[in-house]
């Protein structure tokens, strides 16, 4: 949308401006919660928090598409990714990706394989990421 459009729908509907700002001031706060995440969380535990993020966006898709029954942190998420993505996405190295899902499995909170990571109860693997 051009800017001057975008201004004009601003001012003529406060409704619309409001969500904007609000929309703003949330991705801020999601911003500056990665950041400090970034800065003070260990390794391991970023990856199992983005695995867990994912997991749980995977599950929701899931059951809107198919209307599955009990809350998705009670069953089994198979998600898409491999080990870079997930790197990627913690900010980490693939090694430690592989560290913290090696710890993760032995826990027996997760199966990986080629390009997928089966997870058995989401609730758990988050509790394990902030322990780790």
């Amino acid at each position: 949308m051009p800017r001057e459009r975008f201004d004009q729908a601003r001012r003529s509907s406060p409704a619309f401006d409001a969500e904007i700002v609000e929309h703003g001031a949330r991705w801020s706060e999601h911003l500056v919660a990665l950041v400090l995440e970034a800065w003070f969380s260990p390794a391991d535990t970023r990856v199992l928090r983005r695995l867990a993020d994912v997991a749980s966006r995977t599950a929701t898709a899931a059951e809107a598409g198919a209307g599955a029954g009990g809350p998705a942190s009670d069953r089994t998420v198979t998600v898409r990714i491999t080990q870079d993505e997930l790197a990627m996405l913690s900010g980490c190295s693939r090694p430690t990706v592989n560290r913290a899902l090696a710890g993760a499995a032995r826990a027996g909170l997760l199966t990986s394989a080629r390009g997928s990571i089966t997870i058995s109860r989401l609730h758990q693997l988050r509790a394990h990421a902030d322990m780790a």
